[in-house]
């Protein structure tokens, strides 16, 4: 990959809190907001842990940040609004493909 990616891809990749949702249910105390509340704990940079990586274009690290907290967010709202019953589901359409769940579109029974 020649490109980081952002929690602003979410529609393009796997969501992170449908990720999140999918990691849970194994263990009890791993639940998938533990797991985002892990995520935000768990980043830190600094520009000198980024000095001697080759980068193509330079990373704004605080613009990074707010990106990722954003999408943690939208990752809380997302596990908030799944069905408890399908607690660590990892959501594929008919033809095997991840998608992003949306539990409000008349399709997400056909996940």
């Amino acid at each position: 990959m020649n490109t980081l990616p952002t929690p602003a891809d979410n529609a393009a990749r796997q969501h992170i809190g449908a990720l999140a949702w999918a990691a849970s249910g194994k263990d009890p105390g791993l639940t998938p907001e533990y797991i985002l509340d892990w995520a935000l704990r768990g980043n830190r940079f600094f520009p000198e842990d980024l000095a001697d990586v080759r980068l193509s274009v330079p990373i704004d690290l605080k613009a990074t940040k707010h990106t990722w907290i954003v999408a943690v967010n939208e990752g809380r709202e997302l596990v908030a609004r799944l069905p408890a019953k399908e607690l660590g589901c990892f959501y594929v359409n008919a033809a095997g493909q991840p998608v992003n769940p949306d539990p409000d579109s008349p399709n997400f029974s056909q996940l």
